[in-house]
């Protein structure tokens, strides 16, 4: 099935139903985006497992934090018909939350932190908008990576950006407790 082809509309139910084509798909507003095949350069593999490695390595003693990567897909909102793929995210094991099940190919709910790596393909108006629908919808941190700048920005609803580069250690407190890391060490 090819995008054009497509309803112009879906709801979660039928855009779950799709093919596993190795299409890059979202659903925003009920609307499906895609971006042909999923193809990670060279630069962003390399720094989504940095991250991945990182973040993994600080929530060893933290066994209500868990890292997921590689696209990890969300369905952050049923009723808004919101289900998008996140680079690297940060979720919070809840005690009333049912334990992650092998049958799902998504996550019901918001990452806790979602974090985009930038690619040369990225616009900044593409960007803009996924920071917002994030904070929109209960994420309580969301981190832009880029590689070409060696930067991490920090997104928070009602707050200032806050920008880290170089020898700067990226904290995320109060979101992720005790968790720094050099920046300069994210990128290889």
């Amino acid at each position: 099935m090819t995008t054009d082809t497509l309803p112009k509309t879906m709801t979660v139910e039928e855009f779950l139903a799709l093919p596993d084509d190795g299409v890059d798909r979202e659903l925003i507003y009920g609307e499906v985006r895609a971006r042909g095949m999923t193809v990670r350069n060279e630069t962003h593999s390399e720094v989504m497992a940095s991250m991945s490695f990182w973040l993994i390595s600080w929530s060893r003693s933290r066994p209500d934090y868990r890292i997921l990567s590689g696209e990890a897909g969300f369905i952050l909102d049923p009723v808004d018909r919101l289900v998008v793929g996140v680079d690297v995210a940060v979720n919070i094991r809840k005690a009333d939350h049912p334990a992650h099940s092998t049958d799902s190919t998504l996550v019901s709910g918001s990452p806790h932190v979602a974090i985009e790596i930038l690619s040369p393909s990225d616009s900044q108006k593409e960007i803009h908008g996924k920071v917002r629908l994030y904070l929109d919808h209960a994420v309580a941190a969301v981190w832009i990576v880029d590689p070409e700048d060696r930067s991490v920005r920090v997104y928070r609803r009602n707050e200032s950006v806050q920008f880290f580069t170089g020898d700067q250690m990226l904290t995320c407190e109060p979101e992720l407790p005790e968790f720094s890391v050099r920046v300069n060490d994210l990128f290889c």
